[in-house]
């Protein structure tokens, strides 16, 4: 697909994801119930992350899934 040729080709690792409301919801694009459950989820097509912050356990997993996929 073309979104998938341009980020190879600009080097740019590009992960697909099943649900655009999973990615809402991890980008928190939603709001909580008093249990934690997440509610109202917006779906959410896209993200850019541009700094990844401190590092975390997430961020070491994302960055492996990366590196084993040569993304």
């Amino acid at each position: 697909d073309c979104l998938q040729a341009m980020a190879k080709s600009s080097g740019i690792p590009l992960i697909e994801v099943d649900s655009r409301m999973d990615l809402g919801e991890w980008l928190g694009h939603c709001q909580y119930d008093k249990d934690g459950a997440a509610r109202k989820v917006k779906g959410t097509s896209s993200v850019a992350i541009k700094e990844y912050g401190e590092e975390t356990e997430a961020l070491a997993f994302v960055l492996n899934h990366i590196k084993e996929k040569s993304l």
